[in-house]
């Protein structure tokens, strides 16, 4: 489990740096990769966290 926590941090980190360079929002890369782990609804709730926190910071 904590191996596969670990490689899903480090994709969703890459997706949120790739979306920021690129100038797309961070949900175009993160939605994709996330997918691959979760069910639909757990990634929008995801995306809706990472929004949230994005805007905080």
């Amino acid at each position: 489990m904590e191996k596969f926590n670990f490689i899903f941090l480090f994709l969703v980190l890459i997706a949120e740096i790739a979306g920021a360079i690129g100038g797309f929002g961070s949900s175009v890369f993160f939605v994709p990769t996330a997918n691959i782990h979760f069910i639909f609804e757990t990634v929008l709730g995801l995306t809706a966290e990472f929004h949230v926190f994005s805007n905080i910071s």
